[in-house]
């Protein structure tokens, strides 16, 4: 498997969620991430030519990976208020990159490296190549500044350094997107962190790989333990397969109350999960080919 910064917030969310990922492909799309997403499209086709029609930015976001719980109306009534901003940030986003000696610039690169056994993936946002090697920027929305810091862009760095060579003068910016415009953070190259990070994927891998179902207990006390945070919570037995009515009733899970409820679920089996603090086994037997 690869190791992923994706793959490091799930786990330190909650490391249940990261072995109901291992088999439920698609995942519901959040309003929020949707006006995320848009402002990334919008953004990123802008700086490269792309087109900003609205009709293919929203077949961009909703792919086979992303389905909506809810109508199609709520999002695009949702992102209305967003749309007269999108300019302004284009505008402030491409003027950061231009001062900080971009010749070029690529969007939304897929960049792979190695540690130990395993193969590193990052999907950059923004990788702006200058005179002495690469800088680094990641999109994100200035309501959620407090959940990040410098450890995404960290990985990022190991894995632009071993896929292209960074340099030693990169930038790494965290830009943030408000009705005020565009905030920028900077962070230092820092490879501590980066092998930190990867070491503990490591980790995480393994006992994926040889079974170690006790690292991965669900952590139901969490804030992401509720519907609208957890893109889990529809397939999973400590939430909403525990109550349907209820948005946060996940505290002791009663897994002998889901049968019969396999046919109104994307199916998939989990085996050997008692460590995880499972009883028993999700009620569906067949991976969904969905």
């Amino acid at each position: 498997m690869n190791l992923s910064y994706s793959l490091y917030t799930n786990f330190q969310q909650c490391p249940f969620r990261v072995v109901l990922l291992q088999h439920q492909r698609q995942q519901p799309l959040f309003v929020g991430q949707y006006i995320g997403l848009y402002a990334h499209e919008y953004i990123e086709r802008r700086l490269v030519g792309g087109s900003i029609d609205p009709d293919e930015i929203f077949d961009a976001i909703v792919n086979k990976d992303r389905y909506l719980p809810l109508p199609v109306e709520t999002y695009h009534k949702a992102m209305e208020r967003w749309v007269p901003y999108l300019e302004g940030w284009y505008e402030q986003v491409a003027k950061i990159i231009e001062s900080d000696g971009a010749e070029s610039v690529q969007v939304e690169q897929r960049l792979k490296a190695s540690y130990g056994s395993f193969d590193v993936v990052g999907i950059v946002d923004i990788l702006a190549k200058t005179s002495s090697g690469y800088n680094i920027y990641d999109l994100k929305r200035s309501g959620f500044r407090r959940h990040y810091d410098g450890k995404q862009l960290a990985l990022y760095s190991y894995v632009v350094h071993h896929a292209k060579g960074i340099g030693k003068d990169a930038k790494l910016k965290l830009l943030f997107l408000d009705r005020d415009g565009v905030s920028e953070v900077g962070y230092p190259l820092d490879w501590d962190t980066a092998k930190g990070i990867l070491e503990k994927l490591s980790v995480v891998a393994h006992a994926l790989e040889e079974g170690a179902w006790e690292l991965f207990k669900p952590n139901t006390q969490s804030k992401y333990c509720a519907p609208n945070r957890c893109s889990m919570w529809d397939f999973c037995p400590f939430g909403g397969l525990h109550n349907e009515d209820s948005e946060r009733n996940v505290g002791q899970a009663d897994l002998h109350s889901h049968e019969g409820r396999g046919d109104c679920r994307p199916q998939f089996e989990i085996v050997g999960l008692e460590e995880c603090g499972a009883s028993l086994v999700l009620c569906v037997e067949e991976e969904d080919d969905r």
